[in-house]
């Protein structure tokens, strides 16, 4: 199977990948009682909470995620919704405005400035407890503030995740995305246990007041910002926590060329981001995220850019190979004749085969947490779509980064 290749390090791929998805399952397994989502006798306390929602140009989904926001499960007079116009230039503020009846609403309008900008200014108008982001494109469940409200009442806990997952996906790009997310949320879940969260996406991340009071506010961070803060809270000793049961629902990409574009954007930004923060790589007093999370994003990174990189050299040996078959008589076709009966033993073979039931593994478990139903052409898609298309955008992340070119966010 694998024959003509660099063995060893084909061999040491499969073991720190084997290593990794071991340790998380071990993780998930634990079982450990979690302290932070412990509720206090009495019931929780309840928090004023914001939520900003930064828009630009989101005339067609701005209207569901307000509706979501204005169903939340929480007492009204504790929920503030502002909504902060950065520019658009279609009907988004006239969208927006349809719901300046509505007591918990606020509408503002700026100048564009970016997401981080539109964030920042809603910011400096609340004086709430807990301050959150909620993207234009995403759609909170009704009991979501409630779930992210219980790990809350850990008075350590600095910031809390919901669990992502994608909004009723059409295309075969969407599907890949679904499974994608569902592992995701299950990460988040056990980096959540090991005090290793490494992102606070836009989408209903919350944080108390003093995390921007202490550190300051949302930066450009490469178009990656939601990144960034996370670093800088671990930076600072703040812990980040995860609510499983706090379900959004976000849109995706719905083609190849939408997906590149935004998985090129979090890439690079990611990866200017570790570069800024590399003094917690290997550090004890990061934990988890310092001394294995981060490390192994590195890891994985370069070994998806080998892997891709041996499979079109790998590729292009087998056609010429074939086209090298050519008789004086004409092309004769290649013959790819198959043994039903055949099955590789070879120790690589075999530990491939346990990588891939693990992965299975996993994915099954986060389809189960989110209460979403997996389909097998979701499943296909999965593992069609990103070895294809992944390489095209690590590569390019790479490449740009050397070049010292930054992609924007639109």
């Amino acid at each position: 199977m694998f024959s003509g290749a660099p063995e060893v390090i084909i061999l040491g791929i499969i073991f720190i990948s084997l290593f990794f998805q071991v340790f998380l399952l071990i993780t998930f397994f634990e079982k450990k009682e979690n302290k932070l989502t412990k509720v206090k006798k009495g019931g929780p306390t309840l928090f004023s909470v914001c939520i900003i929602v930064p828009v630009w140009n989101e005339e067609r989904t701005l209207r569901g995620t307000i509706e979501s926001l204005l169903a939340l499960n929480y007492p009204k007079d504790k929920l503030e919704i502002l909504v902060v116009d950065d520019g658009s230039t279609d009907n988004t503020l006239s969208i927006a405005q349809e719901f300046e009846h509505e007591p918990q609403i606020k509408i503002f309008s700026k100048e564009n400035g970016g997401k981080h900008t539109a964030v920042n200014f809603g910011i400096n108008q609340t004086t709430a407890e807990l301050v959150g982001c909620l993207d234009a494109d995403s759609f909170v469940d009704k009991n979501a503030l409630q779930e992210i409200i219980q790990v809350f009442q850990n008075p350590d806990m600095m910031a809390v995740t919901p669990c992502m997952i994608v909004k009723s996906p059409k295309t075969f790009i969407q599907r890949a995305q679904k499974i994608e997310y569902t592992v995701g949320a299950l990460l988040k879940r056990i980096f959540g246990d090991l005090s290793a969260i490494q992102v606070t996406p836009g989408p209903f991340s919350i944080f108390r007041r003093k995390v921007f009071e202490d550190l300051g506010l949302y930066k450009k961070a490469y178009n990656t910002e939601d990144f960034e803060i996370a670093l800088r809270m671990h930076k600072h000793g703040y812990k980040i926590g995860n609510a499983p049961r706090a379900f959004v629902y976000t849109t995706t990409p719905a083609t190849p060329y939408r997906l590149f574009r935004q998985r090129l954007r979090w890439v690079q930004g990611n990866l200017l981001n570790l570069i800024d923060y590399r003094e917690l790589f290997f550090r004890v007093q990061y934990g988890h995220l310092g001394m294995l999370i981060l490390p192994m994003a590195v890891v994985y990174y370069f070994i998806a850019l080998f892997i891709s990189m041996y499979s079109v050299i790998h590729f292009s040996q087998w056609v010429g190979e074939k086209i090298g078959k050519v008789s004086a008589a004409g092309i004769t076709p290649p013959n790819f004749n198959f043994d039903w009966f055949y099955i590789d033993t070879s120790t690589l073979s075999l530990l491939a085969v346990l990588l891939f039931i693990i992965t299975l593994t996993l994915i099954s478990f986060g389809i189960r947490m989110t209460r979403e139903r997996g389909s097998l052409l979701e499943l296909v898609s999965f593992f069609v779509v990103y070895p294809i298309l992944a390489p095209f955008w690590l590569w390019r992340a790479g490449i740009d980064l050397l070049r010292g070119k930054h992609n924007s966010w639109r």
